[in-house]
């Protein structure tokens, strides 16, 4: 998943109500950034993006991340 459709599900999942997602390492990456994965399942706001060595980031958002989310929709997942 690359920047831009991350910013356009984020988009279309808020406009739907859903305001968390969970945190997917992609685990394509030969050297992973360790924080990354670390983040692995970590729900999170999707306005306010994930906390990661820091800084609220967004799937995808830096350079060579190829992270990606699910929405979080509590009692189903």
């Amino acid at each position: 998943i690359d920047k831009a459709t991350q910013v356009i599900n984020d988009a279309v999942l808020l406009d739907a109500g859903i305001t968390k997602e969970i945190w997917k390492h992609s685990k394509i990456s030969r050297t992973p950034r360790q924080s990354h994965l670390n983040a692995n399942n970590t729900v999170f706001d999707i306005k306010e993006g994930c906390k990661i060595d820091g800084e609220f980031i967004h799937p995808a958002e830096l350079y060579g991340c190829n992270c990606y989310s699910a929405p979080f929709i509590p009692g189903i997942i």
